[in-house]
């Protein structure tokens, strides 16, 4: 059962007053004013490696975190309809899984939240870089399909006995096969 929340009870200003606090925070968090990017702290910076000044605008993050427009809008469609829906319902904003190109060119694999303040036009996003644990999960999915694969070999591969002797047997089978 998830906890009801309302949009945070605090203005934006109160909370970016405290930007001593915000950068001592290990996870990448920045705020916006629905409009203006004011505020990324230096586990976002460090993370994705854009300043303040190269995203100064919402659009601008869009931008440059999701260079393909196509990509983009499919992602954007998905924030907004998440927005949307916690507006609506005061409810929790539920986490966007995506794939963002950092300042370098790299791409992260990002979990990213919302939180919306409720007397101010104000966002706090939150994005974690999830890209270590999504290739582990990829290369344990990938290795699982390889067992699958060998699993629905036959046991008893004929491939495995030698060709062409002459005094090849099937005494001789049992010893070479993996299903005796």
């Amino acid at each position: 059962m998830s906890q009801e929340l309302p949009g945070l009870p605090i203005e934006l200003d109160a909370v970016l007053a405290n930007t001593n606090v915000l950068n001592a925070l290990p996870i990448p968090i920045g705020f916006n004013d629905g409009e203006n990017t004011v505020f990324i702290n230096k586990a976002f910076t460090k993370a994705f490696g854009y300043e303040l000044e190269d995203i100064p605008k919402v659009d601008d993050f869009w931008a440059k975190a999701f260079p393909d427009p196509v990509y983009r809008q499919e992602i954007l469609a998905a924030w907004t309809k998440r927005i949307e829906e916690c507006q609506a319902t005061h409810g929790v904003f539920k986490p966007l899984e995506a794939k963002i190109c950092r300042k370098d060119g790299k791409f992260a694999q990002i979990l990213g939240e919302g939180f919306l303040f409720e007397r101010t036009p104000g966002r706090m996003v939150v994005l974690y870089d999830i890209s270590d644990q999504k290739l582990s999960l990829d290369e344990i999915q990938f290795k699982n399909q390889l067992l699958n694969i060998l699993l629905e070999l036959p046991l008893a591969s004929e491939s495995l006995v030698p060709q062409g002797r002459a005094d090849d047997t099937n005494e001789d089978r049992r010893y070479l096969t993996c299903g005796g």
